[in-house]
C-alpha cells in the first residue's frame, strides 16, 4: 500500500487544483450565467468549502460535507470523482474503490476517466485480483502505460507471483526505463524471488541513499542474504526503522564481532555406540568477510567393544573472495587443522573447503577432508579416510531446488567408495517456509567387509541405495527460530558376502534456537534418523538417535 507520507503530499497537490479548478470553474461561470439560484448558490458554496477543507488536508470535515452534496446530486459523476480522489486521500481505499465503481454505474462512458484511479484503489484496498485485470486494460488503452504496468506488476507481487511481477516490472521499464519507482519494484521483486545479489544492484542503480527507510531497509536485507553482512550492517547503521535495528542488534552485528560457544552432544545408535561430547570454541570476525575460529573438543564413545577417550584441537581460517559486481561471482574458502589425541593414538585431520555462488540460482561446493572413524574398533585399528566431493544446488525456478553431489571415499586401507547423492524439493509455503521433496543416495565399496575383508570398525557394505520423501518446515519469530525435518524412506543393501537386505531410513529432526539478547543465543536439537550417510554405523535395521545443546554468545 502507497506510504501515508506520499498520499498525504498528493492530497496537498490534488486539493489545490481542485480549489483552483473549482475557483476557475466558477469565474467562468459567473460571466457566461445569469445569477444562480439559492439552492444552486448554496450548493456551490458548501462545494467550496469541501474544497477548501481538502487543500487544509481535513479530509473527515470535508467527506462529511460531501456526503451531503452527493445527497443533493447521487448521479454527478463529476461529484462523485472528485469524492473517490479525497477518499484515496484519506486512505480510505476500499471506499474510494466503491465510489469510482459507483461513478462506472451511473456513466459507464466515463470508464476510460476512472480505471486507473479504480485499480490502484483497489490494489491499496487489498484486492490484487481484482485490480490486475484493471490495470491490464489500462496499459493497453490509456497513457503512460508504463504505470499501468507498475501496477500490474505490484499486483502480482501482492498476490506473491513473484516471476510474474517480475515480468511486469521489466514491460514497465522497456516502455520507460527511467521510471525510478519500476526499478526499485523491479529491486523488491528480485530480492523476494531470492535472487539477492541482483536485487543489490538494481538498488545501486537507483542510488538507493537518498530512498526512504523502508526501501533502505529491503536494500540492506538483500546485502545480507547475499553474503555480505558487514555491509548490511553498515546500512542498517543508518535506519532508524524498529525492525532494521532489531536485525542490526541481534543479527548483521554478530557478523562483526568476536565470539564464544559452549556444546553438548549425545547420541546412541543401534549397535550400541554411546557418544558423548563437549566443545568449547572461540572466534573472530575482521573485515571483508575473513574469520579466524579455535575450538577444543572432549569427546567419550564407547561400544561392546570398547571405550575411548579423545580430546582434538581444532583452527580454522576462512575469508569471502569477490564483490557484488563480481563477474565470476563470490566465493567462500576455509582451510582447517586438527590435532587428535584417542587414547594415545595423534592423527591429524583437517580440512579445505569452498562455497561459490558463480550467480543467485546457483551454489557449488567442494572439500577435500581427512577424518577418522570414531568407533572403539576404528581407533583400535587407526582407521582414517579421505574424502574429496562436489556438489550443486541449482534453482531453475523460484518454488523450485535440484541438488546433487558426488563423493569419494579412500580409506587408510586402500578401500575405495564412491557415492553420488540428488534430492529434488519445492517449496509449497512461504511463510512459514514449508518445502516437500525427495532424495536419494547409493554407494558402492571396492573391498567391503566379507570373507576376504576384516571388519575394521566401520560400516562397509558392498553396495547400498537409499531414497527418502520429506517435508521440512522453518520460521524466524524475531527472537525464535525454529526448524523441523521428517522423511519417510527404503533402503537397500548388498553386504561382502552378496547378502541382501532392505530397512527403513526414516528421519525426524527438530532445531530450536532462542535469542536471549543481541550477545546470546540459546540452541537446542534432536533427532532420529536411519540414514547410511555416515560411517560409523548404516544398514538394514540400523538408527541412531542424538541431542545437543550449545550456548553462543558474541562480544
Amino acid at each position: 500500500m502507497k506510504s501515508a507520507s506520499l498520499r498525504r503530499l498528493a492530497a496537498a497537490v490534488a486539493g489545490a487544483c481542485l480549489c483552483v479548478a473549482g475557483g476557475a470553474a466558477a469565474a467562468q461561470s459567473a460571466q457566461a450565467a445569469p445569477p444562480a439560484s439559492t439552492g444552486e448558490s448554496a450548493f456551490a458554496a458548501d462545494l467550496a468549502r469541501a474544497r477548501a477543507e481538502v487543500d487544509r488536508r481535513e479530509y473527515a470535515q470535508a467527506l462529511a460535507r460531501y456526503e451531503s452534496l452527493l445527497a443533493q446530486r447521487p448521479d454527478d459523476s463529476d461529484l462523485l470523482i472528485e469524492v473517490a480522489r479525497v477518499l484515496g486521500f484519506a486512505d480510505r481505499n476500499r471506499e474510494s474503490a466503491a465510489m469510482y465503481r459507483r461513478v462506472l454505474a451511473v456513466a459507464p462512458q466515463r470508464r476510460a476517466d476512472v480505471r486507473r484511479s479504480l485499480a490502484w484503489q483497489t490494489l491499496w484496498a487489498g484486492d490484487a485480483a481484482d485490480a490486475e485485470p484493471l490495470f491490464l486494460e489500462s496499459a493497453a488503452h490509456d497513457a503512460d502505460a508504463a504505470d499501468a504496468w507498475r501496477g500490474v506488476a505490484e499486483s502480482r507481487r501482492q498476490r506473491e507471483d513473484r516471476i510474474g511481477a517480475l515480468d511486469a516490472y521489466r514491460e514497465a521499464l522497456r516502455i520507460d526505463p527511467d521510471d525510478r519507482r519500476s526499478r526499485l519494484g523491479l529491486a523488491r521483486a528480485l530480492n523476494d524471488a531470492g535472487r539477492h545479489r541482483e536485487a543489490v544492484l538494481m538498488y545501486r542503480e537507483a542510488k538507493v541513499a537518498s530512498l526512504d527507510d523502508g526501501t533502505r531497509f529491503d536494500y540492506a536485507r538483500a546485502l545480507r542474504w547475499s553474503g555480505f553482512d558487514d555491509l548490511a550492517d553498515d546500512e542498517l547503521a543508518t535506519i532508524e526503522h524498529r525492525d532494521a535495528q532489531w536485525l542490526r542488534r541481534f543479527r548483521t552485528s554478530r557478523e562483526r564481532s568476536r565470539w564464544w560457544s559452549a556444546e553438548l552432544d549425545a547420541s546412541t545408535d543401534r549397535d550400541d555406540l554411546d557418544t558423548r561430547a563437549l566443545r568449547a570454541a572461540t572466534g573472530w570476525h575482521f573485515a571483508d568477510g575473513r574469520a579466524l575460529e579455535t575450538a577444543l573438543r572432549r569427546v567419550h564413545f564407547d561400544d561392546p567393544n570398547g571405550r575411548v577417550d579423545g580430546l582434538r584441537w581444532q583452527t580454522q581460517a576462512s575469508a569471502r573472495l569477490g564483490s557484488l559486481g563480481s563477474r565470476w561471482g563470490v566465493a567462500w574458502p576455509s582451510v582447517s587443522i586438527a590435532f587428535n589425541d584417542y587414547d594415545g593414538w595423534k592423527p591429524s585431520t583437517g580440512a579445505a573447503r569452498v562455497r561459490w555462488l558463480p550467480v543467485d540460482a546457483v551454489r557449488v561446493d567442494a572439500e577435500l577432508v581427512r577424518e577418522t572413524v570414531e568407533t572403539p574398533k576404528a581407533i583400535d585399528q587407526r582407521v582414517h579416510v579421505d574424502v574429496a566431493s562436489l556438489g550443486v544446488d541449482f534453482r531453475p525456478a523460484l518454488a523450485w531446488t535440484l541438488a546433487g553431489s558426488l563423493a569419494h571415499f579412500r580409506f587408510d586401507d586402500g578401500n575405495e567408495r564412491d557415492r553420488v547423492y540428488g534430492r529434488v524439493e519445492r517449496t509449497i509455503v512461504s511463510a512459514p517456509r514449508v518445502r516437500a521433496g525427495i532424495e536419494a543416495l547409493a554407494f558402492r565399496s571396492s573391498d567391503p567387509t566379507g570373507p576376504a575383508v576384516a571388519w575394521r570398525g566401520y560400516w562397509n557394505p558392498k553396495e547400498y541405495r537409499e531414497a527418502r520423501l520429506f517435508v521440512s518446515v522453518s520460521r524466524d519469530w524475531r527472537e525464535w527460530q525454529v526448524a523441523a525435518r521428517a522423511g519417510i524412506g527404503t533402503a537397500r543393501e548388498v553386504d561382502g558376502w552378496d547378502t541382501r537386505t532392505s530397512g527403513n531410513p526414516h528421519l525426524l529432526e527438530l532445531v530450536v534456537a532462542y535469542d536471549l539478547s543481541p550477545t546470546l543465543q540459546l540452541r537446542a536439537q534432536l533427532g532420529g534418523s536411519g540414514s547410511g550417510v555416515g560411517l560409523a554405523g548404516g544398514g538394514s535395521g540400523y538408527w541412531r538417535r542424538y541431542a545437543g545443546v550449545a550456548l553462543t554468545g558474541w562480544f
